[in-house]
């Protein structure tokens, strides 16, 4: 009898646990529209989404807590090329086409071409070690274009100092608009790259030189598993 009751009586604080955790979930969930990000922990992708700062404060309003702003790492203060980067060819896009049109692939072929909401033109390049697709995919293990494109629909980049221009996307959970991260995309409006080691031969502009998880030298691979 007293075994029964034991077994009953545990039963009834699991019950109770458990009913707490719902109303602790329910009662957090109506605040936690700007919550503190949940740290390196991975979220369910299809709970997140790419957001410009812009379209994030249509839906949610001005963000009270965002990760904590890092240091930029120290290769992408700049958007000088090293010279030591300068004819890297870097590795094969992880991208399925073509982007040579079966003729050597060069860095300036055009993978995507954005604008954004200032109808500033984007292009994302083939790149190389140095700046580029290869070059952000390879060192920053950042795959996937659905950040950048969040990040071009805004007409106010986050920070413009000349030629370069760079946009900020928010990794955002959908439900109740934590920020879990912040991409940075850098770009270089301009035919040359600042330090003029890089031209292009199509007129446009250079474009997308680097993107990253900021305050990361390589974005975790649920990253490129968000979608657009």
């Amino acid at each position: 009898m007293r075994s029964r009751e034991k077994k009953k009586s545990s039963a009834t604080v699991r019950e109770v646990v458990a009913a707490a955790t719902v109303v602790g979930v329910l009662a957090t969930g109506a605040t936690a529209a700007h919550a503190a990000p949940e740290g390196t922990d991975q979220p369910a992708t299809a709970s997140v989404t790419f957001l410009s700062p812009e379209q994030y404060e249509q839906q949610w309003g001005v963000p009270s807590t965002v990760p904590p702003k890092v240091s930029e790492l120290a290769d992408e203060a700049r958007v000088t090329v090293a010279t030591s980067d300068r004819q890297a060819s870097g590795a094969a896009p992880a991208i399925e086409m073509d982007p040579g049109g079966g003729k050597p692939a060069e860095w300036w072929i055009i993978l995507k071409e954005y604008r954004d909401r200032s109808n500033r033109t984007v292009p994302v390049r083939l790149g190389n070690g140095a700046l580029g697709y290869n070059h952000y995919a390879v060192r920053h293990n950042l795959r996937s274009f659905a950040p950048l494109e969040a990040a071009f629909k805004t007409t106010k980049p986050d920070k413009i100092n000349g030629n370069r221009i760079e946009y900020i996307a928010y990794v955002v959970n959908t439900g109740n608009g934590a920020i879990h991260k912040i991409v940075r995309v850098i770009t270089q409006n301009a035919r040359h790259s600042s330090d003029y080691a890089y031209e292009t031969p199509d007129g446009k502009p250079v474009g997308v030189i680097t993107a990253y998880c900021q305050g990361e030298n390589k974005c975790p691979d649920w990253v490129n598993k968000v979608p657009s």
